[in-house]
């Protein structure tokens, strides 16, 4: 018996070993990451699709491994899930451990497969995997929308620089570094963007280094990729790193009053216009203004962009943890919520636009008449308005005030723009309804820059169709949307990256009286008659330069086929297309030089989003019931977004003007009203902040009762 109960205890201490000891070794303390095409639902799968006989288009399989403090030599290998392999390769790049891949051209419609990533540390021969879904779709515009933001995306996230802790060197702990110095962007990553940047890993006063992290965080915000998400989804981290960076650039100052004049048209001064009022800006009355200092010291170009980017994170409750500490009897950045911030952020933008003019100075130095210049309030001289300026401040403003964080529009800010778009609007013969850079007729870089940065303008004044100042330019546009991209910047609104980012942002955010609609169709509204013609469906049209129907390409494809290669004027061929090598991701030089270039990415995923600054509903899905007994009926669901207090439903012609038929808090809908068996019909959302204004636009959901 005694020999028994040894051996026992011998097999408990073997067990005790094993149990300790070999899990040790086998359980890998790094985690690979596959990126998810939705956060909240991993395992939906990413697109591929043929693009020709035998011929399959080119994705890129996004992962990552986070090391946890691993220091051993690793490798990752790849299997594809359709009977390839990828042979094991060293980890040089945690960051990047993707691979590209062509799935079988010839596979049957909604064939799907799993591709797995495996880790493995040399040394101890543990292991982490993880998967990554694919379909296979049609060849057809929603699916190369599909791949080129997926490319679009990762592209991004591969050239992100990234700090923490002060490493590596150059990076920074402590002061607006905050105290963990977790933070990271696109500003001078490469040299070759931005030779200013010379060798250093990068410079914190890179020009407009804070819009083009802006614009990229915002890329993957409205793709549905915050700070907030899960851990499991690699580009988490990087919209929390790039959050931080922006607020790094954010300088603090007092709130001061301003004096408008009084003689200008308007209603916005308390006294009726008669004596020149004063304005106070200051929404959270914290005495604090929010300004964006990039490397000229112009606050003002871009910083709408960092401003969307905030409010895209739809979490105004979330803490800046880097920044200018309080400080002087001002609040600063670090520790302040995100809906102090885009408060103060509001605050400073309202205070510096111009004043309005006393008379219409549209020439010369153009100092005055509500628009926004590289430097704060020069109605008295050192600047001039600025149209380009002018529709970052608008965006900024309409994203404020359309989201979550609910920020008002002063109805004076309001009036004075106004005044400055109707002296801005050129009236010649050619150019009738393009709005100028500068004053009116006023094109250095061609009419297709700024004519729709005029339109953004109007949507924060809440001035749409039916307007003459915007009739005349969406028909200007409308006129000349189909010119040849060959022609290049000045010649083609399509060739012109920047511009048909304004464009696409003003048919999106038309909101004329304060009613949120999106236009699908782009008119030609020259007279009185608001319902317009020959329609262009701007953003799905796809021409005979494509292969469609259409007069030309619309935005859509004209992204798609521009990705991964160098255009416009700056050289190359422009919208050549590039079906085989999608997974170069980037978009640039579809402009007159290359300090866009850095933008061109995040403006294009934006866009191919077709949104601006939230991520909507985006499966609203139906369901008809044919009438019997009971009335007709069509059930409605979706999955909620942040930040939407309420959800109204309208009901309308296919991609035409919807009508208002009920609202709702849970994420679905019955609609019993008048519904005829065998009829189709179109339905869209609109997500209300708690003010109750519309956020965004959902998709259509088509649905037909039987």
């Amino acid at each position: 018996m005694g020999r028994i109960n040894l051996w026992r205890a011998c097999l408990v201490a073997l067990a005790i070993v094993v149990a300790v000891a070999v899990p040790q070794a086998a359980r890998a303390q790094f985690t690979a990451l596959t990126v998810p095409l939705v956060p909240t639902s991993p395992t939906l799968p990413h697109f591929t699709y043929p693009v020709g006989a035998g011929s399959e288009i080119t994705i890129v399989l996004g992962a990552t491994v986070v090391l946890n403090g691993d220091t051993n030599p690793l490798t990752y290998a790849w299997n594809f899930g359709d009977g390839t392999l990828q042979a094991a390769a060293p980890v040089t790049n945690p960051y990047n451990i993707s691979a590209t891949h062509q799935y079988p051209s010839g596979a049957a419609g909604g064939t799907q497969w799993t591709a797995v990533v495996t880790v493995t540390d040399t040394v101890t021969s543990a292991t982490s995997t993880a998967n990554y879904y694919v379909v296979q779709q049609a060849n057809n515009l929603a699916s190369r929308v599909d791949v080129a933001i997926d490319s679009g995306l990762w592209y991004l996230h591969a050239n992100m620089w990234r700090c923490s802790g002060g490493s590596p060197s150059g990076c920074g702990t402590g002061t607006i570094y905050g105290a963990s110095g977790n933070y990271g962007g696109w500003d001078c990553y490469s040299a070759n963007d931005y030779p200013s940047c010379g060798t250093g890993y990068f410079d914190y006063y890179t020009l407009n280094a804070s819009a083009v992290t802006g614009v990229n965080v915002t890329a993957f915000e409205v793709n549905s990729h915050y700070a907030n998400g899960p851990a499991s989804d690699p580009y988490t981290n990087d919209v929390a790193l790039g959050l931080n960076r922006i607020f790094m650039f954010l300088q603090p100052s007092a709130v001061t009053s301003k004096s408008y004049n009084y003689n200008i048209p308007g209603t916005a001064c308390p006294n009726g216009g008669t004596t020149a009022c004063a304005e106070t800006f200051d929404v959270n009355s914290n005495g604090q203004m929010l300004a964006d200092i990039d490397y000229w010291g112009y606050p003002y170009y871009q910083g709408g962009q960092m401003i969307d980017a905030i409010v895209a994170s739809a979490d105004p409750t979330a803490t800046a943890t880097t920044g200018v500490a309080a400080g002087g009897g001002l609040p600063g950045v670090q520790g302040q919520t995100y809906q102090n911030i885009v408060d103060d952020m509001i605050d400073q933008y309202d205070y510096c636009q111009n004043n309005y003019a006393t008379s219409n100075d549209y020439s010369g130095s153009n100092y005055g008449g509500g628009a926004w210049a590289y430097q704060c309030n020069v109605n008295a001289g050192g600047s001039y308005n600025d149209n380009s300026v002018s529709q970052w401040a608008a965006i900024g403003e309409i994203a404020a005030n359309s989201s979550v964080f609910a920020v008002p529009i002063p109805q004076i800010i309001k009036d004075a723009n106004l005044y400055w778009l109707t002296g801005d609007q050129c009236s010649s013969s050619g150019l009738v309804g393009e709005f100028g850079y500068s004053g009116a007729c006023s094109e250095p870089w061609g009419p297709y820059a700024v004519t729709p940065s005029g339109l953004v303008q109007l949507a924060m004044d809440q001035k749409g169709r039916g307007d003459s100042r915007w009739n005349a330019a969406e028909s200007y546009y409308h006129d000349n949307f189909c010119n040849a991209v060959s022609g290049g910047t000045t010649a083609s609104p399509r060739d012109y990256t920047y511009g048909l980012f304004s464009f696409t942002k003003s048919m999106l955010l038309h909101d004329p009286g304060g009613v949120l609609t999106p236009i699908t169709f782009l008119e030609d509204l020259s007279g009185t008659s608001t319902t317009g013609t020959n329609p262009i469906d701007w953003y799905n049209a796809v021409g005979s330069e494509s292969g469609g129907t259409d007069a030309c390409d619309g935005v859509a494809q004209v992204l798609v086929k521009r990705q991964g290669t160098s255009g416009g004027v700056a050289g190359g061929t422009p919208g050549s297309p590039n079906p085989s090598n999608p997974q170069y991701g980037y978009w640039e030089g579809h402009y007159y030089d290359a300090y866009q270039d850095a933008f061109e990415t995040g403006w294009s995923i934006i866009m191919l989003n077709k949104t601006v600054f939230v991520a909507c509903v985006n499966n609203l899905v139906g369901q008809g019931t044919k009438s019997g007994i009971a009335a007709a009926r069509i059930d409605l669901t979706w999955t909620g977004i942040a930040g939407a207090a309420s959800y109204n439903v309208l009901i309308g012609p296919n991609g035409g003007t919807y009508t208002k038929i009920g609202n709702t808090t849970l994420p679905s809908y019955s609609d019993r009203s008048g519904l005829t068996n065998g009829n189709t019909y179109y339905f869209v959302l609109q997500p209300l902040n708690n003010s109750g204004t519309s956020i965004c636009q959902s998709n259509q959901a088509t649905v037909t009762v039987p």
